[in-house]
């Protein structure tokens, strides 16, 4: 259709009208919004391969994030600024009204429908149009038929739904991308991507190019730690495709991970040929609260006795829990039921009793998953050669085997939780890549043939108290990246050949507790003589030393061997200062707890930095490219952040800074005193002489007065004033802007300046408010001084200035 003369004509020349947008494109400035393009395809005839008008805006929605990549257009070396923008899905609150709205016609859920209409919201997950759909499908329907629908919903998916959240699976176009969804939707959600990966490689699915399909079509995002996300609307499509290749007859599909299914298929003896996945849990909620503590180290001994104890009880209600439900629930599942799934590649059988030989287990099995093995050792007759994932967490494994057997595929050991006492014989287990052995609170020996698994990647023997000492030999493991020990309270020599380890890129060795019989300064010797000698820790990308008694005595000052260093937890540490800016690459700065802490200094690309709890940080000398992110201080005595942040009682500032800028008849106002909350250092009023506060290139005093001063020019009443900047000789440095208000709740204001003429605008939300208290009835005057740069504001320009209260009344 050509629309530029103002008629609809119908054209069907598909490259003559591709070359007529391309020229208007070019020529003529557009805002240009394309809802819903599919494929790149699309993109390439819809707006060609020329370059764009300088000042054109084009939006793009699509479910394929590759297609800036693939289009001709951006694909060229053109520079064409543009961004892509993952829309999140609606908040808790946005979604209760966006289901009101279609279900009762307001905002809110009527009468007796609250708890109802929260269990429809927790369902959609924050999807508009699933809100929409069901919303729409209940109105003006009773109590009963929304609980009806809500069973329903558990256990079916809303057919509209279904049709809409489907169009980006059938985007795939391989069978492989269609079956790596379907594998995940079932049983990898909140996996490890890596993990995932390996595992899956191995059942012959192609997964570097099945995940870069996935996640480019929305399908499946990975999460801050790596975890595979997925929508629990399009986890629930994944899994009704599986349900529907037998509706009625759960041994004939593909996967199985309903408890309800998997139970009955194996206690009946349906197992087929067709069943790849199975999954039966018998215990719903782990306990994973055992994690580290911010407690100081005074109290670690108590605490680590503490672990011990709870760690003994929580083994014991295992095998409590166990004994209760092999009677109660009469689980009787026999492993013959098994030997007909000769197609069973990923296994989950968590605290399930079998009855029977474990020859019946299918050879082809990749991932085999017993949390609360029963037995004291892993059956010989258990096929694992085509093995790739062993997790016996939680069992009661004191050893891995009495007869050692070839191992040949196993990547991943997890015995976490477990009473394993020695771990060894190595030799058998040649390509193993991660070995996780946290909290097994009774190990006491890692075998020295730890060094024949060249491929080890990681080590985690986190808080196995009885644990004396690591392997010697582990300086030889050249491929490992990742070392956690912290935790380990009897360790009595520290792993000094850690230099050799020239791969390690993660090392936590948080609340690790020197024994008695070592030095006591022996982790800060390998860390001394690691830093002097450049041989130790270059590779690192991440330390935790976190709980670990270091003070500045003890600790290096010098890290510039730490060249790739991202990440660097020295939390809950008695330091007195700190210097990282050798520190070229550092992102992640943890300091909480450091309680003598009085002053750091960091580097310009630092994102990240916890100081919570540093109760005598004073300084800290930053210098960032972009505004950090700071975790609150809880500390009142910090008064400057460096470039970004100074806080001074303004009667100490000196009188050139003021007239300089261009404030005037202060003098009766230098030894007020007003109430101050300071959302950086504290959030309660603190009665305090008048502040002087300079944030991000504005300076702010706050003091009581019924007027803004006189030498105010430009003046409204109201929270909004317009005016043209007037000519002056000289480039305008600073603008000064002053407002009155009368506050007696605690709120937020927020400060809009506009050039209306530049279509520039600045916002500004200070964290250091003045309030009334008690019965003062003084109003409250905020002089600003905005520093003007790069001509931002110029004479003859049109300025608006807004001042609003977020919370709070005005």
């Amino acid at each position: 259709m050509d629309i530029q003369k103002g008629n609809l004509q119908k054209l069907h020349d598909v490259n003559w009208c591709t070359n007529k947008i391309e020229n208007v494109l070019l020529h003529k400035r557009t805002l240009l919004v394309l809802d819903g393009i599919d494929n790149f395809e699309q993109l390439d005839v819809l707006i060609g391969t020329k370059r764009f008008h300088p000042r054109s805006k084009i939006i793009i929605t699509t479910i394929d994030g590759s297609l800036t990549e693939k289009s001709g257009l951006f694909g060229k070396n053109i520079s064409l600024k543009h961004m892509k923008h993952l829309l999140e899905g609606l908040d808790e609150t946005e979604s209760l009204q966006l289901l009101c709205l279609h279900a009762f016609k307001c905002n809110d859920p009527k009468e007796r429908y609250q708890e109802l209409s929260r269990k429809v919201v927790k369902h959609c997950g924050g999807h508009p149009l699933a809100l929409k759909v069901i919303g729409s499908s209940l109105r003006n329907d009773d109590v009963v038929a929304w609980e009806d629908a809500i069973e329903f919903l558990e256990k079916e998916p809303n057919p509209d739904i279904q049709k809409f959240l489907q169009i980006s699976y059938d985007s795939l176009r391989s069978e492989n991308e269609k079956e790596l969804f379907k594998h995940i939707a079932c049983f990898f959600v909140g996996k490890d991507r890596e993990f995932t990966e390996m595992i899956l490689k191995e059942c012959g699915i192609k997964t570097t190019s099945g995940f870069s399909k996935l996640i480019d079509t929305c399908l499946v995002t990975v999460g801050p730690r790596n975890e595979l996300m997925m929508h629990q609307l399009l986890q629930g499509m994944g899994r009704d495709l599986v349900r529907h290749e037998s509706p009625k007859k759960p041994w004939k599909r593909s996967r199985l991970w309903h408890h309800d299914e998997s139970y009955d298929v194996l206690k009946q003896d349906k197992g087929t040929n067709k069943i790849q996945g199975l999954v039966l849990s018998k215990k719903v909620v782990e306990d994973d609260t055992l994690g580290g503590t911010n407690t100081s180290t005074k109290e670690l001994p108590r605490i680590h006795w503490l672990c011990n104890f709870f760690s003994k009880i929580w083994c014991l209600f295992v095998w409590v829990f166990l004994l209760c439900f092999s009677h109660h629930d009469k689980v009787d599942l026999r492993t013959i039921a098994l030997s007909k799934m000769d197609k069973l590649r990923l296994l989950q059988l968590n605290y399930v009793q079998l009855h029977g030989s474990y020859k019946h287990f299918p050879k082809g099995l990749r991932w085999l998953s017993m949390h609360g093995f029963p037995l004291s050792y892993i059956p010989f007759d258990l096929q694992m050669e085509k093995m790739v994932a062993l997790d016996m967490s939680y069992s009661n494994l004191q050893q891995l085997w009495k007869k050692p057997k070839l191992l040949p595929s196993l990547k991943i050991l997890n015995l976490s939780f477990s009473k394993i006492v020695r771990i060894g014989d190595f030799s058998w287990l040649p390509a193993l890549e991660r070995l996780i052995l946290t909290r097994c609170v009774s190990l006491v020996k890692v075998c020295e043939s730890i060094e024949l698994c060249n491929k080890l990647v990681l080590l985690d023997v986190s808080y196995c108290i009885k644990l004396k000492r690591l392997p010697r030999s582990t300086r030889r493991l050249k491929n490992i990246r990742i070392l956690l020990v912290g935790g380990c309270t009897n360790l009595c020599e520290y792993p000094r050949h850690m230099k050799d380890m020239k791969s390690l890129e993660v090392l936590n060795a948080r609340e690790f507790i020197i024994n008695s019989q070592s030095s006591p300064y022996a982790i800060v010797d390998v860390i001394q003589k690691g830093l002097k000698g450049f041989s130790l820790f270059n590779s690192l990308v991440r330390i935790s030393l976190k709980n670990n008694n270091l003070s500045n005595e003890l600790f290096p000052m010098d890290f510039s061997s730490l060249t790739k260093l991202k990440v660097l937890n020295l939390s809950w540490n008695p330091l007195t200062s700190l210097n990282v800016r050798n520190l070229s690459r550092l992102e992640v700065l943890c300091l909480e707890g450091c309680h003598y802490l009085k002053y750091v200094s960091c580097i310009s690309m630092i994102a990240y930095m916890n100081i919570h709890n540093c109760s005598s940080l004073e300084k800290l000398e930053y210098e960032p490219v972009t505004k950090p992110n700071i975790s609150s201080l809880s500390s009142v005595s910090v008064v400057e952040i460096e470039s970004m942040r100074k806080v001074q009682p303004l009667a100490q500032v000196n009188e050139n800074i003021i007239r300089n800028l261009g404030w005037k008849d202060l003098v009766n106002v230098k030894n007020q005193n007003v109430h101050i909350i300071d959302g950086i250092r504290w959030d309660t009023p603190q009665k305090l002489q008048v502040q002087m506060l300079y944030e991000l290139g504005i300076f702010s005093i706050l003091f009581k007065q019924r007027a803004i001063p006189e030498w105010f020019s430009q003046r409204s009443k109201g929270s909004s004033i317009t005016f043209i900047v007037p000519s002056s000789p000289y480039n305008l440095r600073g603008l000064n802007v002053g407002y009155v208000y009368t506050y007696s709740q605690y709120g937020e204001w927020v400060d809009l300046i506009r050039n209306k003429t530049k279509n520039l605008h600045q916002k500004y939300c200070p964290n250091l408010q003045v309030v009334r208290v008690d019965d003062d009835e003084e109003s409250i005057v905020c002089i600003r001084h905005w520093v003007i740069s790069n001509n931002e504001i110029e004479e003859g320009d049109e300025v608006t200035v807004d001042i609003a209260l977020t919370m709070g009344n005005g």
